[in-house]
């Protein structure tokens, strides 16, 4: 099942529930009412293959760079 994040509209809580799409909202957690809407959510990152590592646990060929010098990009003076 996936999860969905929603809102209630009696007390503003945000919450994550496990819900199959056909099902209804489920109460607040909060404070208990059925006024609950569910959110509009993105993807995660691994679902849309945005991720920008590769699953194999290999480093990235920009991590290598970017870890090896400051973190102003050398723009600072220091090197």
């Amino acid at each position: 099942m996936p999860l969905y994040e929603f809102y209630c509209q009696s007390c503003g809580a945000e919450f994550e529930e496990l819900a199959s799409p056909e099902a209804p909202c489920p109460a607040c957690p909060a404070c208990g009412a059925k006024s609950t809407q569910r959110k509009i959510s993105l993807p995660g990152p691994l679902k849309t293959g945005a991720f920008p590592f590769p699953p194999t646990g290999q480093i990235h060929p920009l991590a290598s760079k970017m870890a090896s010098g400051p973190a102003c990009g050398g723009q600072c003076g220091k090197r």
